[in-house]
């Protein structure tokens, strides 16, 4: 990996406060730069599920949910990083107004974990994080529209240049 597309990664892995493989950026970088080079055209939201009309309130938020997926696109809308089921594994719970993540790899190896407070805000589901094991996230707000589908929660918003969607699915 040349040191541009590893300071990419690095910085992708600073804004979002979870570590992705900067082996696995990477080759799924190379292979979407393959397929714009490809078409010479790059429709972001080709592949993004549409949201759907219910929007989120605290209450329906409440247990526990584990990432099902995830995108993170750059201001251009070139996808610069991604999880798919079972890449990096997270679980948030959302008890009262409060809520609390951890995220690990799949051989165990710990990456961060987080816990703050949830409000909806404009209809926006907003995080504020109090506490975390990586002093930078400590005071950081994430913003996102959150959409409803089910037992999966949609939210997407930008951070630090980043646009962010992540899917979350209902742990039972």
């Amino acid at each position: 990996m040349n040191l541009r597309k590893w300071r990419k990664c690095r910085h992708l892995n600073m804004v979002i406060g979870v570590a992705l493989s900067c082996h696995v950026f990477a080759v799924h970088a190379a292979a979407s730069a393959d397929a714009q080079t490809s078409d010479h055209t790059h429709d972001t939201n080709s592949s993004s599920r549409p949201m759907p009309v219910t929007a989120c309130s605290i209450a329906q938020l409440q247990g526990t949910w584990q990432l099902a997926s995830a995108r993170y696109l750059d201001k251009a809308g070139t996808v610069v990083g991604s999880i798919t089921a079972g890449s990096t594994l997270s679980r948030k719970i959302v008890a009262g107004q409060h809520m609390a993540f951890i995220t690990w790899q799949p051989d165990g190896r710990f990456e961060v974990a987080a816990s703050g407070s949830v409000r909806l805000e404009h209809g926006m589901y907003v995080e504020r994080i109090d506490s975390a094991s990586k002093p930078r996230l400590i005071g950081k707000t994430y913003r996102f529209a959150c959409q409803l589908d089910g037992d999966m929660w949609q939210h997407s918003g930008d951070e630090d240049g980043i646009h962010i969607e992540e899917q979350w699915q209902r742990v039972k």
